[in-house]
């Protein structure tokens, strides 16, 4: 019995090594040439900073010259850099993975158009987080072989989906504590705002987070909000989302955190304060890009 134990570790060994199974070789390399670094990492660079976070939504659509935040910060999630990159010419500086067919999708964009990532942070949960995906993910092994230019930022997350009744973890939107929770009510207070809010951000503006079915995307208003088999989505219920609004507010208002709406018509969030777009610019914190990260993290 030992000894076939013995020869299934040799041949696993002898299979990771020639492979890769874990991308441990891999994430070394990364780690080595500053391209994986732990989001707990960039907290000097984005401390007191305003930043932009931006779902889909079409109300995008509605701002003046969305390709100046190529100058700024800016968070997105799913197919959102993408198109984002094929509308408006740039690619954010930030990318949150949520789901590993989005990446997939992305791939399958790039035959007919590639982007290059070089100046995006992408961040990916840790392999013993609570959440749809994580570094240890194919896919995830797979976009880092693809995309070698960009920098993946690991942190530790809880991203529960149940939204009734809302529990507010006690660490909930505080700075450098991991793991990072999110409310799972919409994408603001289920992730934008805890990763935000964790790197100690002073103020988020944010837009496309338009909670109505029929606004469509930001590269196509025609094109409603479904899942990726095509199936009509289905929001929290609107008294979900205005409670947790409602929290998210309250605690920014004790820690002196800002959040400002940039969409003053077409988003069920109106409790946020809006903001015009053009004011926003005047006052936002500059980009921060990985290359001038990786010149000041030190890497042991």
């Amino acid at each position: 019995m030992q000894i076939r134990k013995k020869i299934r570790n040799r041949i696993f060994n002898w299979l990771d090594n020639k492979i890769d199974l874990f991308g441990n070789n891999l994430f070394k390399k990364m780690r080595e040439e500053g391209h994986l670094i732990y989001l707990s990492e960039l907290i000097p660079f984005f401390k007191g900073s305003k930043i932009y976070t931006f779902g889909t939504g079409g109300s995008i659509a509605n701002l003046n010259d969305v390709s100046r935040l190529q100058n700024y910060n800016l968070m997105m999630t799913t197919t959102g850099p993408y198109y984002c990159y094929l509308k408006y010419g740039f690619v954010p500086n930030l990318w949150i993975l949520t789901y590993a067919p989005i990446i997939e999708k992305i791939f399958e964009n790039e035959k007919t158009k590639p982007f290059d990532l070089s100046n995006t942070f992408i961040l990916v949960p840790t392999n013993d987080s609570e959440s749809k995906i994580n570094i240890q993910t194919p896919v995830v092994k797979e976009l880092m072989l693809k995309h070698p230019e960009a920098t993946y930022v690991l942190y530790r997350c809880i991203l529960h989906t149940r939204y009734w009744p809302i529990k507010v973890p006690a660490t909930y939107l505080r700075k450098d504590i991991e793991p990072i929770h999110g409310l799972s009510s919409n994408i603001l207070d289920h992730l934008f705002f805890p990763v935000s809010f964790f790197l100690d951000v002073s103020t988020v503006y944010f837009s496309g987070v338009d909670l109505i079915p029929t606004t469509g995307h930001f590269w196509d208003r025609n094109f409603h909000y479904q899942t990726m088999d095509g199936k009509p989505l289905n929001f929290p219920d609107e008294e979900i989302m205005h409670q947790a609004a409602e929290i998210v507010q309250k605690i920014c208002n004790e820690r002196n955190k800002q959040i400002y709406r940039l969409e003053k018509n077409e988003t069920l969030l109106k409790s946020y304060p809006h903001i015009d777009f053009n004011i926003s610019l005047n006052d936002a914190s500059p980009k921060i890009t990985p290359s001038y990260a990786r010149q000041k993290i030190e890497i042991f």
